[in-house]
């Protein structure tokens, strides 16, 4: 995991940033225990704007509701109506963006994955063991 945030950490952070499933405390964290570089960190906190967008609007939209009380009854129909189809496509928009970060990150950690099994077949053909994976595991287990 740390050589592919190494290698595509700003990508990584982003996602991770747009994300409204993991706690920006938890995306800090993971940050100062990962080779992420200052650079890449910095340019993915970007990815915070869509969802802070999202809970101002909704804010402002509550605002707005409670003062739309005393507005004619038409009148606060369209505002009510205005601000449910806001909150619902800004919530659908952040999930959706969630749901395509989670699966791109997803793909990013099988590829490493696959480097790293690649990197230790690799180890056991130019060994030339004739180890059996399990006898393996039982001496280092």
């Amino acid at each position: 995991l740390d050589g592919a945030i190494e290698q595509k950490g700003f990508h990584i952070f982003l996602l991770f940033r747009l994300s409204p499933i993991i706690p920006f405390n938890a995306i800090d964290y993971i940050a100062g225990v990962t080779a992420i570089s200052l650079q890449d960190y910095t340019r993915a906190l970007f990815g915070i704007l869509p969802g802070a967008v999202v809970y101002c609007f909704i804010g402002a939209s509550a605002g707005n509701l409670a003062d739309g009380q005393n507005a004619a009854n038409g009148d606060r129909v369209f505002t009510i109506a205005s601000i449910v189809l806001g909150i619902v496509s800004g919530l659908l928009a952040v999930f959706v963006v969630s749901y395509y970060a989670k699966k791109e990150f997803d793909v990013i950690l099988a590829n490493e994955m696959q480097k790293v099994n690649g990197v230790r077949l690799g180890l056991h053909a130019s060994h030339g063991n004739d180890v059996d994976e399990g006898e393996e595991l039982q001496h280092f287990g």
